[in-house]
């Protein structure tokens, strides 16, 4: 683990692809606290990476396994949302939606204390993501955008009951992609 920030590009990297191909190829939720220790380093590269693998155990991990570290995944989530690093807060926004894939309520208990620009950044990454549980439901954006107490700026979508099939309204009708919660160049699990 110490590996994954050194100088040293080709070791770094080669140590990062070796810890992100054993999280998705084990389950060891007793590695989980030193990654949510990690999150915490001055070393902004290793905050950085340590988002990273959080998000990656968000995503592949199942969810017995995850239950005893919910609520440090939660504060994890919550305190990298504020982040000084961009891309620690960019994989916190994704750490976010795995979250709210797994407990949907202490998702939306974040996304109810956050600051209108940490939420407009949250709801502009999830925009093009569908209310699952009922189908062709209202976008999980207009409803988090509800949750917060804003208006909304999207048309809404006609109800799935009409007869009609609805016009497309930008990417507010489109469907969730079966690898969105996949890791880029990564296997699908």
């Amino acid at each position: 683990f110490k590996l994954t920030f050194v100088t040293i590009a080709i070791i770094a990297s080669s140590a990062n692809d070796a810890v992100l191909v054993l999280i998705r190829n084990t389950v060891s939720p007793r590695s989980i606290p030193k990654f949510i220790e990690a999150t915490t380093d001055r070393n902004a590269i290793l905050r950085s990476r340590a988002s990273r693998y959080i998000k990656c155990i968000l995503r592949s991990w199942p969810q017995p396994d995850l239950e005893r570290f919910c609520d440090d995944l939660t504060k994890t989530v919550q305190r990298n949302l504020k982040d000084a690093m961009a891309d620690v807060r960019a994989n916190a926004r994704q750490c976010f939606w795995a979250l709210r894939r797994l407990w949907p309520d202490r998702a939306d208990g974040i996304f109810k204390g956050l600051e209108p620009a940490v939420v407009r950044a949250i709801t502009e990454e999830g925009e093009n993501l569908l209310d699952e549980e009922e189908g062709n439901g209202p976008t999980f954006a207009l409803r988090m955008n509800a949750l917060a107490g804003g208006g909304s700026r999207r048309k809404t979508l006609a109800s799935p009951s009409s007869s009609s099939p609805s016009p497309r309204l930008g990417s507010a009708s489109r469907k969730i992609p079966d690898d969105l919660f996949e890791e880029k160049g990564g296997a699908k699990r």
